[in-house]
């Protein structure tokens, strides 16, 4: 993975909003390089859906490293309400790190726009003081 978004070019500027989410799964390396490259990614505005794969674990280094990643590159991270991410040891690092959030629903329905119901301790925590 290069940090390329598959998205049509003439999307790719400053008028639109770009939300760069992974839907392959990867190993670790591939995943945390990919993820590297999508946050410097200068068309990307937010990282969707943010969580490791089932297969392994990022340890808290690593979310550091990530979240000082996304704040110099100045992007966001999306709170999921779909898919309930990202996870909260992930939040707890990027909130310290000064890691500004996007909510979504990641809506597939027109029931589901803005049902945030799932991810209220999420939201909690990131507006904890």
């Amino acid at each position: 993975m290069d940090g390329e978004i598959d998205c049509p070019s003439e999307y790719l500027n400053k008028d639109y909003f770009i939300i760069a989410s992974f839907h392959t799964r990867y190993n670790k390396e591939i995943w945390y390089e990919g993820l590297t490259k999508a946050i410097k990614n200068p068309n990307v505005d937010v990282i969707g859906h943010l969580a490791p794969e089932i297969n392994f674990k990022v340890n808290s280094r690593e979310i550091k490293n990530l979240a000082d990643l996304i704040v110099a590159n100045g992007k966001k991270i999306e709170i999921n309400s779909k898919y309930v991410r990202p996870p909260k040891e992930f939040l707890e690092i990027f909130k310290e790190c000064g890691v500004e959030f996007h909510l979504g629903s990641d809506a597939h329905a027109i029931n589901d726009i803005g049902d945030f119901n799932r991810i209220k301790d999420l939201i909690n925590l990131i507006e904890e003081k």
